[in-house]
């Protein structure tokens, strides 16, 4: 797989897995270019990979790079607070690419479960799980333990390739595979932007460049010599770890890229050996310990021998709570105080953008994209205060009505009805509430997809009990993350929603699965359906696995007992368990967990959970707008609004008590106006809509009062296709927004507008927005004003 030849297709794939609009290198080429053209491009692309294949080379103008410094904090005043990013030529990228592509594909089996970065599967937040699940566990037992976080010095710059090379071929990676990597690294070439302008260039003797797509995948590699030595520390005694059981795993180290984490017992023969480790991998990696930023915890440990091993290992004393892959240790979440980060960043975020220049499509958009996941990562591990969550949500509701924080604008629609999902009359936005929930429930179903992981066999080692195993277990005496999650699955059970139930098995081998705990058959277990049977079962939390043989291509299931079969009511169980097991299929694939989700089983989406928690939270609107792509976000909005009678008239206005010279409609000045008086009843209003009838051949009914009934009428043309019912909702749309904006300027720009050019706009808006926005529907502009669309 790592060495095959290169494919077209391949080679496709990569160029079009590239970013069109992402920084070109110093051959100035853009991806968007390159797939725009790519039919000029493929031979010429198919020759070089070729060429490569063979010789394991790039030319050295190929592989020049700029290196472009991206600050690294807000204000940077030194040379080391900036990340050098090199900007990459279009040929090295795609041969990058592939390579990345190919090894992404294999990396799992070669790299150890501690590290959890760039590979699929694994999760950053595993390492910030364990590390608060081992403080917990380690302060209820009363153990001493260290906790030693690395700072290692320009790691991705000062990688030694001889060493990179050393490990991929104890690694078993095929010669040509090790060639192609050394031709790549050995021909690299860069310059330094300044002020936009390219230095001379100059070879690269060291290092993996940040930006290339092969960089992380080898320097994670390298990183596993770290953890090779630590194990043969571990083995040999030199270095001691955590326990955390008899049967549990030995807890070390955690890797991420060039984060590390060093767990172990708090001993000063501990501290040296693991400087002396630490000083080896160095001389031969070239990876240096920067230990004047490296920081020392002790937990279970008075400060006066904390600072003291700091002293000795020259390195800062840290103390708790602290912050790991962004994420805080030994901090009680439940406090208000310790969510002030998020919080802040929301309020960043209010300050920086403008809510006035943008649409009110537009502050949906980054509230969606943004606002709303900003706190995902902290809601990933920790269960948010109501008070956190309700500052949030207030920030939000803020910045959608064109406000901020200290100016209070009118909230138009009650926050519980925007937040709603798109089919329940809202605006899809999603509670926090919600989405907190559906995070923390996620780890609920990777405990059971996962079982082999590090992380599991680490919850399972300080929370499964020695009289028996649950599904999902938890020891309440150990407060911490993991609590808090199993809770949070527990609360979901009580708002209709039962985490359990929700979870279907896709049969495999059986391997992950309870055969009498686990509720694999149905919606049921083993243990409850046959308790004779369970109460005669000589090992009560055995897999599937170990209860069926395959004797030539048959499944045969097994009795776990020594026990006779024979007893009142013991045989009948035994004979019904048959019938129900007769035909189950099993196979040699691993065992996966899916989501019900209405009648269908799918893999487990938080997005779904959190839908179906705020339609079981969340009060639905009656009235419900259908949602349109032909129409811009902004109008689509608009149209929300005016279904639910929330857009700012006079007649709203005085409502509110807002003192105004006159409550009649603008356009008419007879009739006070209303939403639905402004865009249907008006006099004006009746004029434009009977030029539109005319226009599309379709008479309008007399009886028309409101805004719903007229999209509802829009809907119900029988006689119209698809398309042409879109068409027609779309210029009634857009009608109705044009009338909207035919009312302000009249009122704050003093600028009445004929009806024919009303109608005019309307033509042209709309033909506008159809053929942009219509993924296959073109039309001419002739066609258009006679309305003879053959759609």
């Amino acid at each position: 797989m790592l060495v095959k030849r290169f494919t077209k297709e391949e080679i496709k794939e990569a160029v079009w897995n590239c970013g069109n609009e992402k920084a070109p290198g110093p051959d100035g080429f853009s991806f968007k270019f390159l797939k725009h053209f790519w039919i000029l491009f493929e031979t010429d692309f198919y020759a070089i990979l070729d060429y490569f294949y063979v010789h394991g080379k790039i030319n050295r103008g190929c592989n020049s790079s700029f290196i472009t410094l991206i600050p690294k904090i807000s204000d940077p005043q030194f040379i080391n607070k900036f990340r050098p990013i090199s900007l990459i030529g279009c040929i090295s990228k795609v041969i990058s690419k592939i390579l990345a592509t190919r090894l992404k594909g294999v990396i799992g089996s070669v790299v150890s479960d501690v590290q959890t970065a760039y590979i699929e599967g694994r999760s950053i937040l595993e390492g910030p799980l364990i590390v608060n699940e081992i403080v917990s566990w380690a302060k209820k037992t009363k153990r001493q333990a260290m906790l030693f976080k690395v700072d290692f010095e320009k790691a991705f710059d000062s990688l030694n390739w001889g060493f990179l090379e050393s490990v991929l071929s104890q690694m078993g990676f095929p010669a040509l595979w090790r060639k192609w990597v050394t031709g790549i690294l050995s021909s690299a070439r860069t310059s330094i932007l300044v002020n936009g302008s390219p230095t001379l260039e100059f070879d690269i003797q060291k290092g993996v460049r940040q930006g290339d797509p092969l960089s992380p995948l080898l320097f994670i590699i390298a990183m596993e010599a770290l953890h090779v030595a630590t194990v043969s520390a571990l083995e040999s005694g030199i270095y001691k770890g955590l326990k955390v059981a008899n049967t549990g795993p030995t807890i070390s180290h955690l890797l991420y890229a060039d984060d590390a984490l060093f767990v172990g017992e708090w001993t000063e023969e501990n501290f040296h050996n693991l400087a002396r480790m630490l000083r080896c991998f160095h001389l031969s990696s070239g990876l240096k310990v920067n230990f004047s930023k490296s920081q020392l915890y002790g937990v279970g440990v008075n400060d006066v021998d904390i600072t003291r091993m700091a002293t000795i290992l020259d390195c800062k004393r840290g103390s708790f709570p602290f912050t790991y892959l962004g994420l805080p240790v030994g901090a009680n979440m439940g406090l208000i105080k310790n969510w002030q980060p998020i919080v802040e960043r929301f309020e960043n975020k209010l300050s920086i953008w403008k809510a006035r220049t943008l649409s009110f499509g537009g502050r949906v958009t980054l509230i969606k994209a943004v606002l709303g996941n900003l706190p995902t990562y902290f809601f990933s591990l920790f269960n948010a205060p109501v008070e956190v969550l309700k500052r949030l949500e207030k920030i939000r509701r803020k910045f959608l009505w064109g406000g901020c924080l200290e100016n209070n604008k009118v909230s138009w629609v009650p926050w519980f009805k925007v937040i709603a999902p798109v089919e329940q009359g809202g605006l899809g936005i999603g509670s926090l509430t919600a989405t907190n929930k559906a995070l923390m429930v996620k780890w609920c179903v990777r405990f059971k997809n996962e079982s082999s992981h590090f992380w599991v066999r680490v919850i399972k080692a300080i929370h499964e009990g020695i009289r028996g195993k649950s599904p999902i277990p938890l020891k309440g005496s150990i407060g911490g993350v993991w609590k808090n999650i199993v809770n949070m699955g527990r609360k979901s059970s009580h708002q209709h929603i039962d985490v359990q139930n929700k979870l279907t098995l896709k049969l495999g081998c059986g391997n992950n699965v309870y055969f009498w705990l686990d509720k694999w058959l149905g919606n049921f277990t083993l243990r409850a359906r046959y308790p004779n049977l369970f109460m005669r079962e000589s090992n009560k939390h055995c897999s599937v696995k170990q209860r069926y043989t395959i004797t030539n291509e048959k499944v045969e299931w097994l009795w776990g007992s020594t026990n006779d079969l024979t007893e009142a009511g013991v045989m009948e169980e035994w004979n019904d368990c048959l019938r129900l097991l007769e035909g189950q299929n099993v196979g040699s694939k691993s065992d996966k967990w899916w989501w019900l989700s209405g009648d269908s089983a799918e893999p487990f989406q938080v997005s779904d959970l959190r839908n179906e928690l705020d339609k079981i939270q969340l009060i639905p609107e009656t009235k419900v707008l259908k949602w349109l792509t032909w129409l811009p976000k902004k109008v689509n909005c608009f149209m929300w609004r005016v279904v639910l009678n929330r857009i700012p008239t006079r007649e709203a206005l005085a409502r509110r008590n807002i003192t105004l010279p006159s409550v009649s409609c603008v356009l008419c000045n007879m009739v006070e106006e209303s939403a639905d008086h402004l865009l249907v009843t008006c006099q004006y209003a009746q004029q434009v809509w009977v030029a539109i009838s005319l226009w599309i051949k379709i008479p309008l009914p007399r009886y028309l009062l409101s805004v719903v009934e007229l999209l509802e009428f829009a809907q119900q043309q029988q006689q119209l296709s698809v398309n042409k019912k879109k068409a027609v909702y779309t210029i009634f749309a857009t009608a109705c927004w044009l009338l909207w904006r035919t009312r302000n300027d009249q009122i704050f720009n003093n600028k009445p507008k004929q009806v024919q050019k009303l109608v005019g706009e309307i033509k042209a808006l709309s033909f506008l927005w159809i053929n942009s926005r219509s993924k296959k529907l073109k039309i001419d502009w002739k066609t258009w004003c006679e309305f003879k669309v053959a759609w």
